[in-house]
């Protein structure tokens, strides 16, 4: 279980009494990206990173609550690599 860091302080009023809110399901890194040309059928075209965010379901339902102020826990499975430690500080 992730806390999620934009939480508010233990103590803080909220809309939410306090509660906890846990959110399960996907956390997923977006990637766009920047191509020379769209390909065609079965082509490979090499493309430069332009941006990655972390998004899914559960992850922007977690943030969404926690930017009004509830207090959020995100239950979500993440990689042990450079991707899922964005996403887990994204929270």
């Amino acid at each position: 279980m992730l806390p999620c860091p934009r939480s508010p302080p233990t103590g803080a009023p909220t809309a939410y009494d306090g509660r906890v809110i846990t959110i399960t399901g996907p956390s997923y890194l977006d990637v766009l990206m920047r191509v020379p040309h769209l390909a065609a059928e079965g082509e490979k075209v090499r493309g430069q990173v332009v941006r990655e965010s972390p998004g899914g379901g559960a992850m922007n339902t977690a943030a969404w609550l926690a930017r009004e102020g509830a207090n959020v826990r995100l239950v979500t499975t993440r990689g042990a690599d450079s991707e899922g430690d964005m996403l887990a500080a994204a929270c």
